[in-house]
């Protein structure tokens, strides 16, 4: 079952992640250097446009990345002290699902459409020890997440189901063995807003209750906004800014998050219309030695062909971006900062 950890201990520590994929022309980088911590019972944010890397990133922590052709290039991830990369697939298997678990993107592809949800349910408990009913428990949670009759739905197929019910049978999945570290892959995506609110809320009632850590990949930065304590912002598989989300939404400070702020539409009339980006996320083969958001930044400087590293500009607040190089006399921090 799930190991304890010291109070005060990050549950997941990842320090300077490269992941690469392996093309015609050779190694591709995909990400490079992404480092950040995680805590016990925290929701941290990782957000970004689509290609940025962050699902890359959520399936390495796993080592989950597709095969043949993913892997990772350099750097540690640690869950609970212990060194995810170097572990056996037997030692993996003993963490996923239990003290590890995920909520795939789009459910409809990630569950097997030959069986049905009891039985895709009931793998979990065939490599994991649970001491109560295994059938009793994955009822009780189908029924956590909302669904009304959960004895039909384990009876049923997948494409018997609509979007938001394989989205709560997803959650109920990966919550059975009430895991230490939730990793919440886009849990919303196609969801209609209502639905969106009812699995946030649900999310946030178990990590309440089971102290759970999560990491939430969105670009919605409404749901970072409401459900997140932290968050990192991901451009071009490099993380250039991390904050309290207060902090962040009050005032950010890197220009990409500026600009993924200025894109969101606006209630109040006194506000400015959306001013989306202009450009695009480059493709990994094109990514720039120096700043990789140079070419879509106003706020662009000759210094930015070099890569700039992270500056501390305010309290666990810090960017990757030379417009704070002297901003603070301490000089340069990892971009990992504590809760």
């Amino acid at each position: 079952m799930n190991t304890p950890i010291s109070k005060g201990q990050p549950i997941l520590k990842v320090e300077d992640l490269s992941i690469g994929f392996e093309g015609p022309d050779g190694l591709i980088p995909i990400t490079e250097g992404v480092s950040f911590e995680i805590y016990p019972g925290e929701m941290f944010g990782l957000v970004g446009e689509s290609g940025c890397g962050k699902s890359v990133t959520c399936l390495s922590l796993l080592k989950l990345l597709p095969s043949p052709g993913g892997r990772v290039i350099s750097g540690r991830i640690c869950y609970k002290g212990r060194e995810i990369l170097s572990l056996s697939p037997q030692e993996l298997r003993t963490l996923r699902g239990c003290e590890m678990s995920m909520i795939f993107q789009e459910p409809g592809a990630a569950l097997n459409p030959l069986m049905t949800v009891e039985r895709q349910m009931f793998e979990c408990f065939q490599f994991h020890r649970y001491p109560g009913n295994p059938q009793q428990r994955s009822r009780d949670l189908l029924a956590r997440t909302g669904i009304a009759d959960p004895d039909r739905v384990l009876k049923a197929y997948p494409h018997q189901l609509s979007g938001g019910m394989l989205q709560r049978v997803m959650i109920g999945m990966a919550l059975l063995l009430n895991p230490g570290f939730l990793i919440a892959d886009e849990p919303t995506t196609a969801l209609d807003v209502t639905v969106q609110a009812q699995i946030m809320e649900l999310i946030r009632e178990l990590q309440d209750e089971f102290q759970t850590a999560i990491l939430l990949i969105t670009h919605n930065l409404n749901l970072i906004a409401q459900y997140a304590d932290r968050l990192a912002v991901m451009y071009a598989g490099r993380i250039v800014e991390q904050a309290p989300v207060p902090s962040f939404l009050e005032n950010p400070r890197h220009p990409y998050s500026q600009g993924l702020l200025g894109a969101l539409p606006r209630l109040e009339a006194h506000r400015n219309q959306p001013r989306p980006i202009p450009g695009h996320v480059p493709r990994p083969r094109d990514f720039a030695a120096g700043c990789r958001f140079a070419d879509r930044c106003p706020e662009v400087m000759d210094k930015c062909s070099r890569k700039p590293e992270f500056y501390p500009i305010g309290e666990k607040h810090s960017a990757a971006c030379f417009l704070y190089e002297t901003h603070s006399a301490a000089g340069k921090t990892s971009g990992t900062l504590q809760p």
